[in-house]
């Protein structure tokens, strides 16, 4: 949650998405969401289900819709951000975590 909360305060609110590290399994009957990093805490299994881990959904998300949607992103709507679920195939930003003993080298540096 402390994570979450810090996102909100260092992302540019003239982005609209931003991928962030969650999936869901290729699968539009399971509802599973998972953090890329395996020893982050727990996605619930379906929103607002009770359970271990954090959510942030968007209300009515994820929603699926036309298209496949199995990557997760922070969006920004009205300077109010929550998770999303969006292709992976879209181009977007994209936030990376990365640990406080990274090189800090050029700001062109990747994930």
């Amino acid at each position: 949650m402390a994570e979450n909360d810090f996102l909100k305060t260092m992302t540019p609110t003239n982005r609209v998405h931003n991928y962030i590290g969650a999936t869901k399994l290729a699968d539009a009957t399971t509802p599973t969401w998972r953090w890329t990093d395996p020893s982050a805490n727990p996605i619930p299994p379906a929103p607002g289900a009770a359970g271990p881990g954090f959510e942030d959904w968007t209300a009515g998300q994820p929603g699926g819709g036309p298209t496949a949607q199995f990557c997760m992103s922070f969006r920004n709507q009205g300077g109010v951000f929550h998770w999303d679920d969006l292709s992976c195939a879209r181009n977007e930003h994209y936030i990376c975590e990365k640990n406080a003993k990274w090189p800090k080298k050029k700001s062109t540096e990747k994930c």
